[in-house]
């Protein structure tokens, strides 16, 4: 069962979660065996982040938890994929 875990220093909408549950639902289809069929999500938002001592206005951290091997290329790819739903979002 993979389980994607977010915290976000911005206060997330709706509409932004349903759009990032939907991607992320999309994104994991990247990992060989793994589909939304499984996919556990939870989003933290509104949250104080701090990165170097200082305060982040537009930040995220997102855990992402998977059982069983994963080649390193596919998780570089997946990682990237992630960065780019939640810049966009």
């Amino acid at each position: 069962m993979p389980y994607i875990d977010s915290i976000t220093s911005r206060k997330l909408s709706d509409e932004s979660i349903e759009n990032l549950k939907s991607k992320l639902g999309e994104a994991i289809y990247q990992i060989p065996g793994k589909s939304e069929d499984w996919l556990f999500i939870r989003f933290h938002h509104n949250e104080t982040l701090y990165f170097k001592g200082k305060l982040q206005e537009n930040a995220a951290i997102v855990e992402v938890k998977l059982v069983g091997g994963v080649a390193i290329e596919v998780k570089e790819n997946f990682t990237s994929l992630i960065c780019d739903i939640y810049s966009k979002e």
